[in-house]
């Protein structure tokens, strides 16, 4: 695609390959007269020619460094072809195991998911029809809930789990690390007195009052949801039945 430049002689202009960013632009418009450019101000300059620019000056294509792609999925440029960086882009899930069905990326090896159909796993049952409406209807109630998801997920929470350390900073989004056994924390099934329940407490109050309680403890979510899950958890979830029977 070529353009013509506001301002500028006419015979001066520019094909515009998808990589020159704005800002290059700009630096091209304001330096036209003692123009040097050395690609690229965008991603792409290796595959860039010498008649990308009509000009009669030099033009010295050279990639990028690695640090240009730091967290560059957190600021997407529609105007930047990533398919062209395979290492960069990793395309769709497109491939399938013909032994469990999972969804895998190009290059990702084979027995990345079940070792080559080695490693049988059951199938997931359906999951009862109010928590299937709530993870797939379009309502506002529906995508409040999908939204808060993790704040739903620990406001039932049994068990607390953590670590005495921080991580090492990385560039990968793990909390922290854990090498050897892991252990979840759980405490007494009733509160201290005068105290007030939480975790796996809250599922020994009365109806009422634990609804109450786990609004108390998570704040934002709402409680018509918070009822269901918990009548779908008294009823369906066998630890919880179990639980309240060891209780009583």
């Amino acid at each position: 695609m070529q353009i013509q430049l506001d301002g500028m002689e006419e015979g001066f202009q520019i094909k515009k390959p998808s990589y020159y960013s704005l800002s290059a632009m700009k630096a091209i418009i304001e330096n036209k007269d003692s123009l040097q450019l050395t690609a690229p101000h965008g991603p792409f300059g290796s595959s860039a020619s010498p008649d990308s620019i009509r000009t009669s000056h030099k033009f010295t294509p050279r990639r990028p460094p690695k640090s240009y792609w730091l967290k560059s999925a957190f600021h997407y440029n529609p105007n930047i072809n990533y398919r062209l960086m395979p290492k960069v882009s990793i395309d769709g899930m497109t491939n399938v195991c013909l032994h469990c069905q999972a969804k895998k990326w190009p290059g990702e090896p084979p027995a990345i998911c079940c070792s080559n159909g080695k490693i049988k796993l059951p199938q997931f049952r359906a999951p009862p029809e109010q928590l299937q409406r709530l993870l797939t209807d379009n309502t506002t109630r529906a995508l409040h809930f999908r939204q808060k998801a993790w704040h739903y997920n620990m406001a039932f929470a049994m068990t607390s789990f953590g670590a005495d350390k921080n991580a090492t900073p990385t560039d990968f989004f793990t909390t922290f690390q854990v090498q050897g056994q892991c252990y979840h924390r759980i405490g007494s099934l009733l509160p201290p007195e005068n105290g007030e329940s939480k975790f796996l407490q809250v599922y020994f109050l009365n109806g009422e009052e634990e609804i109450q309680q786990r609004c108390k403890l998570n704040a934002g979510l709402r409680r018509d949801i918070i009822q269901e899950l918990q009548d779908i958890l008294h009823e369906l979830h066998p630890y919880v039945s179990s639980l309240k029977y060891a209780l009583e």
